[in-house]
């Protein structure tokens, strides 16, 4: 009886105590309990490989424009002058190809998970390719084209159908970077294309493995629109007779080329999560 009257006591005082110094405005330290982690939202890395279908059309318009000259003299000095109408040749190539190349990729990028199952991301990536240029004779015109290498700047929303794997849907901007060359017979060489961009879409899915590290496989149709190149370049032919007077022909080949360009892929990576917790909070 004599321990629980001193307890009572005691307890009485520590109440008191603390309510005294609340009121006097002491600071009373309280420790929170770590917020539990879901193990999908945070920053990662990944890298791996892949396929790409590269898909590739083209248009090669070209003129061919024929002047008379003739030589004209006046005491020693002499010129070339036009003579007659000039007529005009026009030409027009279409051609298309499909290639398939390997590339690796390398990606970071960062993860929320809400609502338990909901996933929301971003992401950047770049994918070097791999191979020999695509080079033929099409149309006596000679073409060399190749894809070096892509970047991509994009998002994902994903879905968490069991705590371990994640399907989702991915779209975004993507550039390319192309080495890609016409020369046209007598004419000028095309050359000085710039990078197309466009952009992407997409879904895959995302399995974990173990602590940390998961795998990510998936496929992206990327569209890169229009992007061409124009040129031109003359030349004269060898002087020949016409009546007492000596004449050439001044022949100016025009081009412009006007490409389109889409890359199907299917892609798989490791994906090194950072920090992630050794037990995940459990998912409702």
């Amino acid at each position: 009886m004599r321990s629980v009257v001193v307890f009572s006591v005691f307890s009485a005082l520590a109440l008191g105590a603390a309510t005294a110094a609340i009121a006097d405005g002491a600071p009373v330290s309280i420790t929170p309990a770590p917020a539990a982690r879901d193990g999908w939202s945070g920053l990662y890395i990944g890298a791996g490989g892949g396929v790409a279908l590269i898909d590739r059309s083209s248009e090669v318009d070209t003129d061919v424009t024929v002047q008379k000259q003739k030589k004209y003299c006046w005491w020693w000095y002499c010129w070339w002058d036009n003579y007659g109408p000039s007529h005009t040749n026009s030409f027009e190539s279409l051609f298309s190809d499909d290639e398939t190349k390997g590339f690796g990729t390398i990606q970071v990028g960062y993860d929320h998970l809400f609502h338990n199952h909901m996933l929301v991301g971003a992401f950047a990536d770049v994918d070097i390719y791999f191979g020999d240029d695509n080079n033929e004779v099409h149309d006596y015109l000679e073409r060399s084209f190749d894809v070096n290498h892509t970047w991509n700047v994009g998002g994902r929303l994903g879905f968490l159908v069991t705590p371990d794997v994640l399907l989702y849907g991915v779209g975004g901007y993507t550039q390319a970077g192309i080495d890609n060359s016409i020369q046209v017979p007598y004419g000028p060489k095309l050359d000085d294309f710039d990078n197309p961009k466009g952009y992407f879409v997409g879904g895959g899915g995302e399995m974990k493995l173990r602590k940390g590290l998961s795998l990510k496989v998936e496929y992206r149709y990327a569209d890169y629109g229009s992007f061409g190149d124009s040129g031109s370049e003359s030349f004269t032919t060898h002087p020949y007779w016409c009546g007492y007077s000596k004449c050439q022909k001044e022949i100016t080949v025009d081009s412009s080329a006007d490409d389109d360009l889409t890359v199907q892929s299917v892609r798989a990576l490791l994906v090194f999560r950072l920090d992630e917790p050794d037990a995940p909070a459990p998912l409702k």
